[in-house]
């Protein structure tokens, strides 16, 4: 799962900060953000590491419990099961990525959120803005 742009990343902390929503995220969807900043030569190492550190200092409650047997479940692309189960397991609304095509609609049908592109302008045809982290509702 490759990390959302600076920009859109720090829209959607913000707004969890505001208690518009809450995000969510397990260990390793946290682990692959530090590793895929580092490889996509965004930033540092230290960098990454401190980004990560103060994600889950100022979200303690974002933190799902892993499940590798609903992981195991999960129909959409092998490589980001775990994100979809993370999404089940914390009940959560929506996906937020730039990665959708890992969790297409017949993959993830019944199984959890939909996923939307995090950096799109556009609106879905639901009207939702398509701003797709892990996000539930607040409330």
């Amino acid at each position: 799962m490759r990390p959302l742009p600076l920009s859109t990343r720090v829209l959607l902390l913000r707004g969890a900060e505001r208690y518009l929503y809450e995000v969510r995220w397990s260990m390793k969807i946290i682990e692959e953000v530090h590793r895929n900043l580092v490889e996509d030569q965004r930033c540092t190492g230290e960098q990454a590491g401190h980004l990560v550190s103060q994600m889950m200092e100022a979200f303690p409650e974002a933190n799902v419990t892993e499940n590798d047997t609903l992981t195991e479940a999960m129909t959409n692309d092998e490589a980001d099961r775990h994100v979809l189960a993370a999404t089940i397991t914390a009940g959560a609304d929506v996906i937020v990525t730039d990665n959708v095509r890992h969790f297409p609609p017949a993959g993830v049908r019944g199984e959890g959120a939909p996923a939307y592109r995090g950096h799109s302008r556009r609106k879905s045809q639901s009207g939702v803005p398509p701003v797709p982290i892990i996000l539930t509702t607040c409330g």
